[in-house]
Order: structure tokens, then sequence, then C-alpha cells
């Protein structure tokens, strides 16, 4: 089952859901890879990225955002898909999509 990116407006991210797929092993759909808070991984409950069209790369720019506890910030938000019927197609594995994160310190 396959989807379209640039057709989509919103992707949400929520704690404790993984990824399906046939290529892949199940992964958590938010997955914080680092950050001076990264240990705060477990604050990011659920995330919505949203699609601010193509750039000139052709992928999709996407801005992101999420209710963090007051002296914490997400940054370097990146969408992570798996292709569907070759990288031509455009299109994705609707259930492959994960977001990666870093979790900061404000201040």
């Amino acid at each position: 089952d396959a989807l379209y990116l640039e057709d989509g407006d919103v992707l949400t991210f929520k704690h404790g859901e993984y990824t399906r797929g046939v290529r892949y092993s199940a992964e958590p759909v938010i997955k914080v890879s680092g950050g001076n808070a990264r240990r705060h991984y477990d604050e990011v409950k659920d995330v919505q990225c949203e699609n601010k069209g193509i750039g000139m790369d052709g992928d999709v720019n996407w801005r992101c955002s999420t209710d963090l506890p007051v002296g914490l910030k997400m940054s370097d938000a990146n969408v992570v898909c798996e292709g569907y019927g070759g990288a031509e197609a455009g299109a994705v594995l609707r259930g492959r999509r994960m977001g990666d994160f870093q979790v900061q310190y404000e201040g």
C-alpha cells in the first residue's frame, strides 16, 4: 500500500507506535538520535510534521513540532520513509515512516 508524500499535508508520529514493512524489522516511529538533552527522549510523545513543499533537491521539506517541558526543544527533525516502486515513482510504503529528532536544552 503506497502513498505519495507530496500529496500529504501532515504526518503524525506517536510515542509507542512502530513502523511496519516487509523489507525491514519494526522500529519506533519516533527516534531521538542526539542532542545535548537526548536523555529526555521519553518526553517526545507526539510529533506533527507539516509538508512545506518540495525543495530544490526534489525532496519534501518538513516542519516538525511537539510539546516538550519548559527548557527543552526539538531540533534537526528528519522524516525517513521506505520507498516504494523505485526512486522515480515518488511513493513510499504506508506505515514505513519515522521521525528522527534531536532534543536540546533551551538557552
